[in-house]
């Protein structure tokens, strides 16, 4: 889709920033090797500090959509939560469009999350993340939310398999979908007990930094409108349901579950379904590559070994909730 070599890429991309941005130091650009084209992702370097600048190609992101998150993130930082915040452009927006060989490409600019990103965490760490998270969800409830995606069941399954439909065997298809009806009365049966609001979207370690036993949440791109156990699920179906070492792991989440019920407690309802919004979430990452603007290409979805893992996935999650 772009045609100039990475480092005219990168001086275009840095006298944008600085066109865009009250910077008054030089801008450096480093643009990070991605696995997909969907989006660029470029590191800013501005004297001693570090900004993330997020460029869309492929994928349908309205600059609507990048504006709302935005301030949905800088709301949230406005009121104390401990969230990478973003920058406004000298027009007063968040989010704007740079213009490279007639392609327009959305995008955003992000603080840089102070700490370090850990791949094992403390009982203290784990129940400092917990507490955040309970903080968001009861912030979340209070926000406005119109452009963002409602993260639901129709979003959750129901796009997903039609997605996955030339993919998919008639057999795995029907087997996929009754799991995903079996969870969705788990998640919906009683939804009146289930709080809904902002939502992170994609909690997991690698969105989060640590300054000691200080959590900082990054990368709002996947936020929307959900129930708030949604966050949770996220991390619990990355984090705790796949790992090798289950001791390890089940006193890591019963330390988030514990500084999370410091804040805001959970109701019975909302723990159960948090296994269950962790299958369909599953459901959900299996369609990424068929997504309508995804540009994996289709070896992905050709390849029966991805279908098979995933499908797997999928039916290991949700016999959790039998056992």
């Amino acid at each position: 889709m772009l045609s100039h070599s990475k480092v005219a890429l990168e001086h275009h991309i840095a006298q944008w920033v600085t066109q865009t941005y009250a910077f008054k130091n030089s801008v450096n650009c480093e643009l990070l090797d991605r696995p997909t084209l969907e989006k660029l992702i470029v590191r800013i370097t501005v004297g001693k500090d570090y900004y993330w600048l997020r460029l869309y190609l492929g994928k349908p992101t309205s600059i609507e959509q990048l504006e709302e998150e935005a301030s949905l993130v800088n709301e949230l930082y406005a009121q104390g939560m401990q969230v990478a915040p973003p920058l406004r452009r000298q027009d007063g927006q968040f989010a704007g469009v740079l213009e490279i060989t007639g392609n327009q490409l959305p995008g955003v600019l992000y603080a840089n999350a102070i700490g370090v990103q850990e791949t094992h965490l403390t009982v203290t760490q784990a129940e400092a993340l917990g507490r955040l998270l309970a903080e968001l969800h009861n912030h979340a409830t209070t926000l406005r939310i119109k452009s963002r995606p409602t993260i639901n069941y129709h979003f959750l399954a129901e796009e997903p398999l039609n997605y996955l439909a030339p993919w998919l065997g008639e057999k795995a298809r029907s087997r996929v979908l009754a799991i995903a009806q079996e969870m969705r009365t788990i998640i919906w049966g009683n939804a009146s007990a289930l709080a809904v609001g902002f939502c992170h979207g994609d909690v997991h370690l690698e969105n989060i930094k640590f300054q000691g036993t200080v959590p900082t949440l990054f990368d709002f791109e996947s936020c929307g409108l959900s129930l708030c156990v949604y966050d949770l699920a996220c991390y619990w179906r990355n984090r705790i349901s796949t790992s090798s070492d289950q001791a390890l792991r089940s006193q890591e989440w019963a330390a988030i579950l514990q500084g999370y019920h410091t804040v805001r407690r959970l109701s019975a309802q909302e723990l159960a379904a948090i296994p269950a919004l962790a299958t369909l979430r599953a459901i959900w990452v299996m369609a990424l590559p068929a997504q309508p603007g995804a540009t994996w290409g289709n070896d992905w979805l050709n390849d029966p070994d991805y279908i098979q893992a995933h499908l797997e996935g999928v039916e290991a999650l949700a016999k959790v909730l039998s056992t």
